[in-house]
Order: C-alpha cells, then sequence, then structure tokens
C-alpha cells in the first residue's frame, strides 16, 4: 500500500564523484548523488527523507553529454575549494553562481529526466521505504515492486 508524504517535496542532490563512464554507456559521462527529500509535515514541521544508495545516471546522447561533462568539471572544481588550502564549506562552495547553473542544466537533461525525475525512483532509508513518483513522495507500507 502507499501512502502520499509529500505533493512537490524539495530535493537536495548530495553530489559524488565518478568521472569514468559506465559498461552500460561506455562513451557517455556518467553523474552520481544521493537523492534527500525535504517536505513540510502538516503540522509545519520540516521532515527529510535521506536514502542510503546512490543513484547513478549517464548521458544517453551527444546532446546531454556536454551538460554532464559541464557538471564534473564544475563539481571538480567545487571539491577543491573544499580542500587545502582554501577550505571552503561544501554548502556554501555549492552555493556558487558557476555551480548552480551547471546543476540547472544538468538536471534539466532530458537524460536526467528520463533516468531520475519521470519514473519511479526507490528511496530505502535505515527506517522505512519511500517512493519518488512523479514528483511526489510516497510511502510503501509493503514492498511492492517498483514497476506498479
Amino acid at each position: 500500500m502507499l501512502t502520499l508524504i509529500a505533493a512537490k517535496p524539495h530535493i537536495i542532490f548530495e553530489w559524488g564523484t565518478q568521472y569514468a563512464s559506465s559498461p552500460e554507456t561506455p562513451n557517455h559521462s556518467s553523474v552520481i548523488f544521493c537523492p534527500a527529500f525535504e517536505y513540510v509535515k502538516e503540522d509545519f514541521t520540516r521532515g527529510t527523507v535521506r536514502s542510503v544508495p546512490n543513484v547513478t545516471v549517464h548521458a544517453v546522447d551527444a546532446g546531454d553529454e556536454a551538460a554532464f561533462q559541464v557538471f564534473n568539471r564544475v563539481l571538480r572544481k567545487t571539491e577543491d575549494k573544499c580542500r587545502p588550502p582554501i577550505f571552503r564549506k561544501w554548502e556554501d562552495a555549492i552555493r556558487e553562481r558557476e555551480f548552480v547553473t551547471a546543476e540547472k542544466a544538468l538536471i534539466c537533461t532530458a537524460s536526467f529526466r528520463a533516468q531520475f525525475f519521470d519514473v519511479a525512483t526507490r528511496v530505502d532509508t535505515l527506517t522505512a521505504r519511500f517512493v519518488h513518483y512523479r514528483g511526489s513522495l510516497w510511502s510503501l507500507a509493503s514492498d511492492i515492486p517498483v514497476d506498479q
């Protein structure tokens, strides 16, 4: 049984570094991340669901490949700013214009939308099971296959 938790949760992408292409798409770039879904409860407090497994998406055509490559370059630069000798905070570094622009371009690609936003994304946490499906966050009461 599915129970609606939030119609439009805010998605926080916790980006990881993966620079190599995958065996499925050897000539295309990929990105890896761990999504967190933030939502407002009925009592106006905030709730957050963080996923345990990482999600990997791949550029599936040459048009999206450029956005994936730009994002990976910007991600590397952003990570470098958080290391010596600069020591920026990650929360501050990802608010910089270059990172925000690259992230928006990546998320708007057809590849990213097809592999994450437009399909059911199962989120397993330590305490419960959730599905992000077509913009809404749902709780699973039983082990329902995602395709159902």
